[in-house]
């Protein structure tokens, strides 16, 4: 972004003023937000220019600083006065330089709990059993992108699974798509029509914390459940990802998050088996606990 503004580079924010704003994706965008509370200790006033979709959730999640939509033209409070500016993604620099600078009780995102609360009491009614949220791919598909994302096929075994019902929560699925899934798996998946879960990100937070699982490859919808704080299955399509930290199976960013690797395997077999064990005992555990 082109602003004539001195970039922060870790000097004393006491009394100063800060621009933080946005760069890469949704996603990453979500993770490098959860540096926002350490910055705000930092300084005195916190100005963050995000995605619009994110306004409402961020305005919840991070009082102490003021979330306005990064947007054309600009808006005005981009345009004030401020000591220091610095892209989202180079404050794990200061706040993430290694494991033991994660927080131990890490904000969580906020949902709107009027709006969740609704959503579980109409899942509910229409489905006792163990709700597993489901995402499989990505908006923007490539050659070199579709590799990371799984198709039907890949996950049509846990469509088999008994006492489990899949929430789609996958964007950019026309109606004719959810028609062909309907009748290929009949009675396994429930949508939510009336949630826009590309551009409604804040009615899409209460969806998920109505699931008991969310399952997904790496989408802003993994992002925003481990934001959330919600139990999430990441399918990863290599050994390791950046922002594991060279964990094995677990990353600091989000604690609730289970890594399911598929590693050098061509196939996503594997993972789909591992998957369908963690769904399996969560169905047992869920009858179990009825009354």
């Amino acid at each position: 972004m082109d602003l004539a503004i001195p970039e922060w580079k870790g000097e004393s924010g006491v009394g100063k003023s800060i621009l933080v704003y946005r760069e890469q994706g949704l996603g990453d965008e979500i993770m490098w937000a959860t540096c926002l509370p350490d910055l705000a200790q930092e300084f005195s006033t916190v100005v963050y220019a995000c995605h619009p979709k994110l306004v409402t959730l961020f305005s919840r999640t991070y009082p102490e600083v003021a979330i306005i939509p990064n947007r054309v033209p600009r808006h005005p409070m981009m345009l004030e006065h401020f000591d220091y500016q610095i892209p989202i993604a180079s404050l794990p620099r200061f706040f993430r330089r290694h494991v033991e600078s994660f927080p131990i009780n890490p904000r969580l995102m906020q949902d709107d709990v009027i709006r969740t609360e609704h959503w579980r009491q109409r899942l509910k009614e229409l489905q006792p059993n163990l709700l597993v949220g489901l995402a499989w791919r990505s908006g923007y598909s490539d050659a070199i992108r579709d590799v990371h994302y799984l198709s039907l096929d890949d996950l049509a075994p846990m469509f088999e699974l008994p006492g489990v019902v899949y929430v789609n929560l996958q964007y950019h699925l026309s109606d004719i798509e959810k028609q062909q899934l309907d009748e290929r798996f009949p009675g396994k998946v429930l949508h939510a029509y009336e949630v826009d879960l590309f551009d409604d990100l804040d009615a899409t937070a209460c969806l998920m914390k109505a699931c008991d699982l969310i399952v997904a490859p790496c989408t802003s919808t993994l992002m925003l459940a481990g934001a959330l704080g919600l139990p999430a299955l990441y399918l990863l399509s290599l050994q390791q990802d950046f922002w594991m930290l060279g964990n094995e199976g677990y990353s600091p960013w989000f604690p609730t998050t289970t890594v399911l690797a598929r590693g050098i395997e061509n196939n996503w077999q594997n993972v789909i088996e591992q998957t369908s064990l963690i769904i399996l005992q969560l169905a047992k555990e869920k009858i179990q606990s009825k009354p």
